[in-house]
């Protein structure tokens, strides 16, 4: 769900730095979750995402399994960049 204000804001953007991952369930288009990570370069910084998007009839409330896929994948190029694995964003 977006957020209304500017405090809520900050707090799913917290949630999203913790998780490592981000969620949208329809908020770009009904009907679609899409899941996205960043990918890191050597020096840490963030030079891009990866990011799926999947029909939400096929996995129903199951965010979570998704998010980490995506995650994981986005590691995955972030190691093949030289990113210190330090954690989530």
């Amino acid at each position: 769900m977006p957020a209304k204000n500017l405090k809520a804001f900050l707090k799913i953007l917290q949630e999203v730095r913790d998780l490592g991952y981000a969620i949208s369930d329809g908020e770009f288009q009904p009907g679609i979750v899409d899941a996205a990570a960043p990918v890191r370069d050597s020096s840490n910084m963030i030079v891009a995402a990866i990011s799926t998007g999947v029909p939400k009839e096929r996995i129903g409330s199951q965010f979570d399994p998704l998010g980490q896929l995506v995650s994981g994948a986005a590691l995955r190029f972030s190691t093949d960049l030289g990113a210190p694995i330090i954690g989530p964003a």
